[in-house]
């Protein structure tokens, strides 16, 4: 049979409530507009209370369902949830060692016990031998405690202490891991206002953190968060994006649940489709406690036509057809090459009375008092963005994907860039050009909120198409400075607008 969706296999327990386990993983799944193919491992009687019975399938009713699987519905990405005892995950690893699945993303929820409380699900021992073949796990954190309650001392619980847990777990298995915070947060029942997540990934450790959503309906989130995950994974989105949705979509089936439940009583949330505002996204940092920040609102939808330029020259030649916003972007030079350069730039800002952007050199940008500045993905990890924002400047970052607009959300600046929009040869890029139809989805996502920017191989001959997608910016790097005639080039841009 041929599917034309990404397979994504779940081998979970069967929940007769259909709040978890396989029946919550195909929702995600379908959602997701993958194709799930279903592996039990046991069959369950459980409700929003507990779980009353586990009921493992033998391991040749499991290896059965494995082979006639394999034959015709190959995976793209596994998701494992409850594997009741060491027979099948014997089983289990045999299947997984097979060169068929070398290069299939495995999934896991430790699925140990349910949240509401009952009878166990899952074998810690069998888990523990699991561990080399998963390439992400995702567990609370009683389960990570209990999963490696032999490697550490369980009496340490600072969040520093868990990070390097963490850490020291993701390296020995060369695995992602996210604990999860949910219901609980170290030594004590978590009672803040905010759910918060350890993360390692690729080796980089870091806290997603998201409002607590106060309801009841909690039943099936650790599945659903996994299987998340691993549709994300099916569906080619890299780890990074794929915990970042994956929080957005429980965050969605959550703050559905409240506002349609008048109901106390515990019960299953509600699946409410693929995330699709910003404020679903979980906020980034790299410590447990995120200093916040808040940049000042560019309040108007369009900064107009954007030129990036690479001198004082190009910038004085913009700023006198009447460009009101842009950017200066002089790369490889020394913070005392540059500080003549910065001065004078924010002196023409201010001359112009124009939202002059200074790129990468912040520190100089708050020196000189310029506008605003404007930073990459790299550049956030080594700014002081405590500091820009004390100044008063306004901050524009780059981004391109799920998680690095969740990363610029967390600050609060004042416009998000996408792209590359198209192929440009300014800069190497290690990701496709976003596309204007993506560019449209992530305008419908941040627009309401941000001033969005488009940037990548932009010029005359395309610009209209992508000021269609209700974009409100373009920036362009050589369209200005390259033209034949850059003031009719300016200009053009400008009745764009």
């Amino acid at each position: 049979m041929l599917v034309n969706k990404p397979i994504v296999w779940s081998i979970a327990g069967s929940d007769c409530s259909g709040g978890a386990g396989i029946q919550a993983d195909n929702q995600v799944i379908q959602a997701f507009n993958g194709f799930a193919c279903n592996i039990i491992t046991c069959v369950t009687a459980q409700n929003s209370e507990g779980v009353i019975a586990t009921n493992p399938v033998s391991v040749e009713v499991f290896q059965s369902q494995c082979l006639a699987l394999l034959s015709e519905y190959p995976p793209a990405v596994i998701k494992l949830g409850a594997l009741p005892n060491e027979a099948i995950i014997d089983s289990l690893i045999a299947f997984l060692e097979q060169e068929a699945f070398a290069d299939v993303a495995v999934v896991c929820d430790p699925v140990l016990f349910a949240t509401a409380g009952g009878e166990a699900m899952g074998n810690e021992q069998g888990l523990q031998r699991l561990m080399p073949y998963l390439s992400a796990l995702t567990p609370n954190q009683q389960e990570f405690q209990r999963l490696f309650s032999d490697e550490f001392d369980q009496t340490a619980n600072s969040a520093e202490i868990l990070e390097q847990q963490a850490l020291e777990i993701a390296r020995q298995y060369q695995m992602d891991i996210i604990i999860t915070g949910g219901e609980s947060m170290l030594s004590g029942r978590m009672e803040a206002a905010t759910a918060k997540d350890c993360c390692v990934i690729a080796g980089e450790v870091f806290w997603l953190s998201s409002p607590v959503i106060a309801t009841t309906a909690t039943h099936g989130t650790g599945c659903s968060f996994a299987s998340s995950i691993a549709a994300a994974l099916a569906c080619d989105y890299v780890m990074l994006d794929a915990v970042v949705i994956a929080k957005a979509y429980i965050n969605k089936a959550l703050a559905l649940q409240v506002s349609v439940s008048s109901s106390a009583s515990k019960q299953a949330f509600n699946h409410a489709g693929f995330p699709d505002a910003l404020s679903l996204l979980p906020s980034f940092s790299r410590q447990i406690e995120n200093t916040a920040t808040l940049f000042p609102v560019i309040d108007q939808h369009s900064l107009g036509p954007y030129p990036v330029v690479d001198s004082l020259a190009w910038l004085e030649k913009c700023l006198q057809q009447g460009i009101k916003t842009l950017q200066l972007r002089m790369k490889d030079k020394t913070d005392e090459q540059m500080d003549l350069v910065v001065a004078q730039a924010a002196e023409l800002g201010r001359k112009y009375n124009a939202r002059l952007f200074i790129n990468d050199y912040w520190s100089l940008a708050i020196k000189h008092k310029a506008y605003g500045v404007h930073l990459g993905q790299e550049d956030l990890d080594i700014a002081d963005i405590t500091a820009i924002a004390a100044s008063g400047l306004h901050l524009g970052i780059s981004t391109h994907s799920w998680y690095e607009i969740a990363r610029a959300h967390s600050l609060k600046p004042s416009y998000i860039a996408i792209g590359p929009i198209y192929d440009t040869p300014t800069k190497q890029m290690p990701f496709a050009p976003q596309g204007l139809q993506q560019l449209q989805q992530w305008v419908a996502l941040i627009g309401p909120d941000y001033p969005v920017v488009a940037i990548g191989g932009i010029d005359l001959g395309n610009a209209k198409e992508v000021l269609a997608t209700g974009v409100g910016s373009v920036a362009m790097v050589r369209a200005v400075t390259e033209a034949a005639d850059y003031k009719k080039a300016i200009a053009d841009f400008q009745a764009l607008f």
